[in-house]
């Protein structure tokens, strides 16, 4: 076996050396590349390099968090909101319901959720602007507008504010809707005039 003296990491003088800096500390690292140091300046603030530790991990795990938050209080929102779109929008909203019609349901589907449609995107403003939220005179339901009050009224509210969240978090996916002209002809089969044009 051989016995090596005087030996010392990388960096490090080894004790006893006549070596001119001071025995057993580090030496001075050297300077970091000038591309270096220029690559880091015009780093974004906002963005950290991967190989820092526990900096992405935590900005990623937050924003999942913050994700789920936000899907979880959409779905609260909904279990709240549901009976309300059941009793009042169901039967022209879903594939099942007894005044359902092609052209209403291509313009807004509550059959599965997201809901689908025309207007799946935007469906949180365009639900306040029918039932009256909005300032202009309630449109929705067709056939007794206004009829959505009081505590129905502040659930399908807060879902719509739920809802708006999610979307803009992306947490629906790329916008359903592919918007349409409110100002062409209505369909033959009565579905956006049926409906008022929302």
């Amino acid at each position: 076996m051989l016995a090596l003296t005087g030996c010392a990491p990388p960096g490090v003088v080894p004790a006893g050396s006549d070596h001119p800096a001071v025995v057993g500390t580090e030496a001075p690292r050297p300077a970091a590349p000038a591309a270096r140091d220029e690559a880091l300046a015009r780093w974004p603030a906002e963005v950290t390099p991967r190989h820092l530790p526990g900096r992405d991990h935590d900005r990623t795990r937050g924003a999942r968090d913050e994700r789920a938050a936000i899907a979880a209080a959409e779905q609260a929102t909904l279990a709240q909101a549901r009976p309300v779109f059941e009793r009042h929008c169901a039967r022209c909203h879903t594939a099942g319901g007894a005044k359902a019609r092609q052209g209403i349901l291509e313009h807004f589907d509550m059959t599965g959720y997201p809901f689908g449609g025309h207007h799946a995107d935007e469906v949180g403003e365009r639900v306040r602007r029918v039932l009256g939220v909005t300032g202009e005179p309630p449109t929705m339901p067709r056939d007794e507008p206004g009829a959505v009050q009081g505590a129905e009224l502040e659930a399908v509210i807060a879902w719509t504010v739920a809802f708006d969240r999610a979307q803009a978090a992306g947490l629906h996916g790329p916008a359903g809707g592919e918007g349409h002209d409110h100002e062409a002809p209505a369909p033959a089969d009565g579905g956006h005039g049926e409906h008022g044009g929302h």
